[in-house]
């Protein structure tokens, strides 16, 4: 042993490896075993810093220098890399619990010194201890003193007297990758099946908080807002369609926001629609009223339309759900459309408005493509810790079917959890997700064709076709329940 230099002896160290409860603190350990780093180096290690293709960490701070990973270190930080929560943070290591943060260099010798009292190891051992382990072996090795110097970030002769008794070492230029491999005294077997079943390591990702309100966000339908914009300013009636969830009511207070106009989120009842009209654009409408609170739905369209008859330029009225609207309601929303410029949506045109429809230039909403639904989900997910953000996406995209009101609730259901695990990811369900095909017609068709068909068996005396056209019966009826219950497609 060198003196004045507190390392720990090779049972020690198994032990210690034997005490490691994560994959994390394992690949601590083993970086600071098999590359003699400083605890500040590894505090400020941050996930570019190692190439996994060379197998090289890469030091850029007061003391540059790239430092080749032996087997076992490899092996550690590829666990690592599977198991690390992608986040905002860059950094290679992160706190466990709460939001991940950079794993403070106080922490990382608190959490050696707690493994080193279960491993029942004597010695008051640090992050320094493990770098003096990691000396002695590499010294024991007889590396040139250059080499040495340069792997172990030292400069000062005084310093590196600290492993050194006293030799005369060769010099020799490079990184000594095969003098840090010699430190490796696992048997010649065992690195062979290791090397053979060796982890891949996964490409850590920095999730970028985005600062957008999520109230305002327009992504996926920027093309179709400008649409409407451009409608709107030629004083075009617009009527936005789509399935449930598309997006349109969004779309509708976006723009009553923007130009600071009426919304209304329903048009019945049609006299409580009318009063709300009159009392953005006429106040007093109460008052000029021939019999004021008794004035019927005529009564007031004609007040409003007559308030409007001599203006040059319409103004804007925002109506949802308009296949809401009763058939006998229909003459006072096309007076208004002759009046303002309309932006509506619907669900569906139902024929039986055709009228209204006519009034307007339909806008169909679709699905939202996969590039516009993976921003979505990271907009909606931003600032949540995730294990594995990459089945989250492929879960959620799966379910959504494209339908942005399917994504938000989606993300919504996740929003309470402190961290969110692959078990959350995977109990999440969402209609949109499921279509449904009708089955009933050409079920109909084939059970009349079967007992057409055992009727005429009978008749011919085919007791073979017969019992085929009951079997054929039997497989009908079981494929309906099960439709029935399984209809997803």
């Amino acid at each position: 042993m060198f003196t004045g230099v507190e390392y720990l002896t090779q049972d020690e160290v198994s032990a210690l490896i034997a005490t490691l409860k994560s994959s994390r603190d394992l690949a601590i350990v083993r970086l600071l075993l098999g590359t003699g780093v400083y605890r500040n180096e590894i505090h400020d290690l941050n996930i570019e810093s190692i190439d996994w293709e060379t197998k090289t960490l890469r030091f850029n701070g007061s003391r540059p220098r790239k430092i080749p990973l032996n087997d076992e270190t490899y092996n550690a930080l590829s666990s690592w890399s599977q198991e690390r929560i992608d986040n905002a943070s860059n950094a290679l290591f992160t706190t466990s619990r709460g939001k991940p943060v950079r794993l403070s260099a106080r922490a990382i010798d608190r959490l050696i010194k707690k493994y080193g009292e279960e491993a029942g190891i004597k010695k008051s051992i640090s992050a320094q201890t493990l770098r003096n382990t990691f000396a002695v072996r590499l010294f024991s090795m007889e590396p040139s003193l250059d080499n040495a110097a340069y792997i172990l970030g030292i400069t000062a002769p005084k310093a590196l007297r600290r492993y050194l008794k006293a030799a005369q070492m060769e010099k020799a230029g490079g990184v000594p990758r095969e003098e840090l491999l010699k430190l490796d005294r696992r048997p010649k077997i065992v690195k062979q099946i290791t090397n053979l079943i060796q982890r891949k390591p996964k490409e850590a990702r920095i999730i970028e908080p985005v600062p957008i309100n999520k109230e305002d966000s327009t992504i996926g339908r920027d093309a179709l807002l400008a649409d409407i914009r451009q409608n709107l300013d030629k004083g075009l009636s617009t009527l936005l369609t789509g399935e449930i969830g598309m997006g349109k009511t969004h779309l509708l207070k976006l723009i009553a926001k923007e130009k600071g106009c009426l919304y209304l989120d329903s048009p019945t009842p049609i006299r409580q629609f009318l009063q709300k009209i009159c009392e953005k654009y006429c106040p007093d409408w109460n008052k000029r009223l021939p019999q004021k609170n008794r004035s019927g739905v005529k009564e007031i369209t004609e007040l409003l339309t007559g308030v409007f008859a001599g203006c040059a330029r319409k103004e804007t009225l925002i109506i949802d759900n308009l296949d809401k609207l009763r058939l006998s309601d229909v003459g006072p929303i096309l007076s208004l459309a002759d009046y303002f410029v309309i932006l509506a949506a619907a669900d569906e045109t139902k024929e039986r408005l055709k009228q209204v429809w006519w009034k307007f230039k339909k806008i169909e909403l679709p699905p939202l493509d996969s590039e516009s639904e993976k921003a979505l989900i990271k907009q909606l997910t931003a600032g949540m810790v995730i294990e594995d953000y990459n089945l989250l996406e492929t879960h959620i995209i799966s379910l959504a079917g494209g339908v942005p009101l399917a994504i938000v609730e989606m993300a919504n259901q996740l929003s309470g959890h402190p961290k969110i695990k692959d078990t959350d990811v995977r109990e999440l369900y969402h209609e949109s997700g499921v279509r449904y095909r009708d089955w009933s017609s050409l079920l109909f068709v084939v059970w009349g064709a079967a007992m057409v068909f055992r009727f005429l068996a009978l008749g011919v005396h085919s007791f073979e076709n017969y019992i085929l056209a009951g079997f054929s019966m039997a497989v009908i009826a079981t494929a309906t329940r099960i439709l029935r219950s399984f209809g997803r497609r």
